[in-house]
């Protein structure tokens, strides 16, 4: 049973649809699964708000260090990895590395067209990459992954 879920991609810099696209998706989650928590992009932004809040003269290393800690602790205990690979990313490539040899239900999913690392390809040969086209086709992708849970 799925209690938790890190819903992963290149959020740093990306484009608006891409952002919008995973708070979409987490809100469209809570609706149909009120009890499964999310971590995401908003979540992980109010980390980083209430850290800056809490501790106002932290510099920028402490602070990322405190986000990473916090970002991959829920990576780790997460029931569900929802990774959005349509594009490259540093910080989605070590959150994938810290549970690839575990035993965390990882789905992998991309816009169509996209050119998926081949790091991720490789790595991940057991988990297909579920392709979508548009914020319906991902919503359904997900929602019918969760009932099969």
């Amino acid at each position: 049973m799925i209690k938790s879920i890190f819903i992963g991609g290149a959020y740093t810099n990306a484009n608006p649809t891409m952002l919008k696209c995973s708070n979409d998706l987490t809100n469209c989650i809570k609706e149909k699964y009120p009890n499964i928590k999310i971590v995401s992009l908003k979540e992980v932004d109010m980390f980083r708000e209430d850290y800056v809040k809490n501790h106002p003269n932290a510099e920028i290393e402490e602070i990322d260090k405190a986000m990473a800690k916090f970002d991959l602790e829920f990576v780790k205990n997460c029931d569900l990895f929802i990774a959005n690979v349509t594009e490259r990313s540093t910080g989605l490539g070590l959150e994938l590395g810290s549970i690839l040899n575990s035993n965390k239900k990882i789905l992998l999913v991309a816009e169509s067209g996209a050119i998926v690392s081949n790091m991720i390809i490789g790595a991940f040969v057991d988990n297909e990459i579920h392709y979508y086209k548009d914020f319906e086709e991902l919503k359904n992708i997900v929602l019918n992954y969760l009932c099969k849970c």
